[in-house]
């Protein structure tokens, strides 16, 4: 972590805004989410297997899985989202008001679960106990797909308050994941990871013609192995038996 940011416990209120006020910020997530969806939807059998979705932003990986035929549950630390998200999606009791570090499910309850854009947000110790979480509510088996911003530099991402000075990052990051850590700690966990990739994921919806094009670019580039900055890092691991 950077020096001066501050533990992802003390920036609430950013997660909070983002997730209420700010929803839209979370336009542009909708091509990862509905990549990852889709991992989800072709690895896993049943006709409507239980998937989990850590921090809802938008709701938008709840309706992209439920159009796919998953059985979406999600959880997060805002109550004001997930009651939008009972009213508007219908979940009920599916959505709940928790953390990544104490899951509010049961063991084994969950054939799938997606962790994107979250685990940077945690320090050591949230992270580590997470994704044993995440394990403990998986069944043996199960699939974990998620995504963590590709190479960033967390002091570029930093703000200062012009009122009391106080500095963050203006999403609430707190670390980078690198493949290799990445790997050590969802072993550590009880994970194998099976898979790693970095790619950019354009919301040509969300963009003018110049942003289309580069857009456009940077999927070709990365088509013939050229990496650029913008990129996220998709993963997935298997819940060890």
């Amino acid at each position: 972590m950077p020096p001066g940011l501050p533990p992802a416990e003390s920036q609430e209120a950013i997660w909070e805004w983002f997730q209420n006020e700010g929803v839209r910020s979370f336009a542009g997530a909708r091509p990862r989410l509905a990549w990852l969806a889709r991992r989800l939807r072709t690895q896993l059998t049943g006709h409507h297997p239980a998937v989990l979705d850590l921090g809802v932003g938008a709701g938008t990986f709840e309706e992209l899985g439920l159009a796919l035929g998953l059985d979406v549950h999600c959880v997060d630390p805002s109550a004001r989202a997930i009651e939008g998200l009972r009213e508007r999606l219908g979940l009920g009791e599916k959505a709940r008001v928790g953390r990544a570090q104490a899951l509010p499910f049961a063991d084994g309850a969950f054939e799938g679960a997606v962790a994107s854009e979250v685990l940077e947000h945690l320090d050591d110790e949230a992270l580590e106990q997470a994704l044993a979480e995440l394990a403990r509510v998986l069944r043996p088996g199960g699939l974990l797909v998620g995504s963590v911003p590709a190479r960033e530099d967390l002091a570029a991402g930093a703000v200062v308050c012009p009122r009391c000075t106080h500095r963050f990052h203006r999403w609430g990051h707190v670390r980078t994941l690198e493949p290799d850590e990445l790997g050590r700690r969802l072993a550590r966990a009880g994970f194998t990871l099976l898979e790693t990739s970095e790619r950019p994921f354009p919301c040509f919806r969300e963009l003018n013609w110049k942003g289309r094009l580069g857009g456009a670019l940077r999927l070709l580039l990365w088509r013939f192995g050229v990496h650029g900055r913008e990129e996220t890092l998709v993963f997935a691991a298997a819940r060890q038996a």
